[in-house]
Formats: structure tokens, C-alpha cells, sequence
């Protein structure tokens, strides 16, 4: 669905969806309810948080986001959910995309063991796509290179991320090596070496070594 679409969708509209799509006419507005797809549940909550009656005045950004993540989970525990996974949809009120918001770390996903999940560089995309403006501190821009780095030092980029850090190190034409076991590893997985190079150039990247995990 496009942003455009989605700037029309009211809490009633995705409450229709829901009902449609899953066929259940019997979920209330502001609770929790279970749609059964198979042998397994869907579980959705869908809320709105009210600029006149739930955002005090001088209330920060941060806790306002805070605020609307707390409230949505306390429902889930109320009826004893344990989410497996979640997708949150933020509405951002417009006055907020005004603000900058400074991205420390632009990459869209993390992993953690063997999950991966959204990082910061997703939240700040979502808020450019509302029509905030970003400004980014990290790789692959140069700025925390220039920050870090001395005159005359040799420097071996390393990372697991080809948008970030390979993309990064070319563009400051610095040596990398790309591990393999992270965020790229299912594109590696049962890849002959020789072909290594072949998901790089999908990136239009290049890096020198590759290394399946990093250990010290």
C-alpha cells in the first residue's frame, strides 16, 4: 500500500481491513482481539493516541512514542500474550515531521543471534516517507569516518552489512572485509566462494576479503 493510501486510513479503516480480511465482525475497537489463521492466532491492537486528550503540553517526542508503545503492550499482557513477532504502524502528527531527526546508525536491520530486527535506519526512512527530514552520523556516510580517523592511519573497514559498511568503506576508498555470517547470511548460505563477488555487484559494492565470522 502506498503512503499516500496510508495517510487516508483512519482507526475505523484498519479496523475494517482487519474484519474483512480475516472475517471477524466482532472486533472492538481499542482491545485486543484473536483472529485464528489455521492453526495459529492473529493477534492485533489497534489504538489511537489523541493529540487533545493524551499528549499533555510539553510532552517530548520520545515519550510520546513511549507513551503509545507502553499503552499498546500493557493490552497485550492483559490478556496474557506473548508476541512472537509484531508489526507496528506509527501516525506521526504532522507538526512533529518539522523536527530533525538525527540517525546515529542508518542500518534497516540488525541481527541478534539468529533474529533479525528492524534498527534505526527503518524508523528514520518511515519518518522521512511522513515528511520529517533526517539527518545521518553513520555508515556509510563519511562525516563518522572523518570523525574517527587520523592523517596517514591504514584502515581495514569491517562489517556484515553491504548497504552500510562495504558500501561506506568504497565510498571513502577504504580496504574492507565483509562477514558473511550477518545480516547478508542467507544470500551467502551454500554459495561456492568464487561466487561471492556476484551478490556484491547486486549491491554495486566491492570488498577485498570475506570472512564468515569476526572472533578476537
Amino acid at each position: 500500500m502506498s503512503n499516500k493510501a496510508m495517510r487516508k486510513l483512519s482507526e475505523k479503516k484498519i479496523i475494517d481491513i482487519f474484519q474483512d480480511g480475516l472475517g471477524n465482525g466482532g472486533f472492538v475497537p481499542e482491545d485486543v482481539e484473536f483472529f485464528k489463521t489455521g492453526k495459529k492466532y492473529a493477534v492485533v491492537k489497534v489504538d489511537t493516541l489523541v493529540e487533545s486528550t493524551d499528549v499533555p503540553p510539553g510532552t517530548k517526542l520520545e515519550d510520546l512514542a513511549r507513551k503509545s508503545l507502553v499503552s499498546c503492550i500493557s493490552d497485550f499482557a492483559a490478556k496474557g500474550v506473548k508476541p512472537v513477532f509484531g508489526i507496528i504502524s506509527l501516525v506521526i502528527p504532522k507538526k512533529y515531521t518539522k523536527l530533525k531527526m538525527i540517525c546515529t546508525n542508518p542500518d534497516l536491520i540488525v541481527r541478534r543471534g539468529s533474529r533479525s530486527e528492524y534498527c534505526a535506519g527503518t524508523l528514520a526512512l518511515t519518518f522521512e516517507e511522513l515528511g520529517g527530514k533526517v539527518v545521518y552520523f553513520g555508515k556509510p556516510y563519511p562525516e563518522i569516518y572523518n570523525f574517527c580517523i587520523k592523517k596517514n592511519e591504514t584502515i581495514l573497514v569491517i562489517g556484515d552489512n553491504i548497504r552500510t559498511d562495504i558500501r561506506g568503506a568504497n565510498n571513502m576508498k577504504f580496504d574492507s572485509l565483509l562477514v558473511t555470517d550477518g545480516i547478508h547470511k542467507d544470500e551467502f548460505i551454500n554459495l561456492p566462494i568464487e561466487d561471492y563477488d556476484k551478490i556484491l555487484e547486486k549491491y554495486k559494492t566491492k570488498t577485498n576479503y570475506y570472512q564468515e565470522r569476526l572472533t578476537w
